[in-house]
């Protein structure tokens, strides 16, 4: 979803289909030295024990979620979002 929103906002501040492709050109740059590094380490460890690692690592970048967005139920994002439906999106292109 965010990469077809990033592709939708490039291309109409731009309007230009090359402009579009080095766009995600670039986004998948970070990937080549990670894929290296993966399978380096798929080469060394059991794929077993690197599921489990890895598997357990997803929620890991988020960390816990503060006392405030757990008490109230709503979170930043919520609130934003709820703010632009009040505001009403101009999605005509005008």
């Amino acid at each position: 979803m965010q990469t077809i929103a990033q592709n939708w906002l490039v291309y109409r501040l731009t309007g230009s289909p090359a402009g579009l492709g080095i766009m995600n050109g670039l986004s998948i740059l970070p990937l080549f030295p990670l894929a290296l590094f993966g399978g380096s380490l798929a080469d060394r460890f059991p794929r077993r024990w690197l599921i489990v690692i890895t598997q357990s690592l997803i929620p890991w970048p988020w960390g816990p979620r503060p006392a405030w967005a757990t008490c109230s139920g709503r979170t930043a994002a919520t609130r934003r979002s709820d703010r632009l439906l009040e505001e009403g999106l101009d999605l005509s292109g005008k």
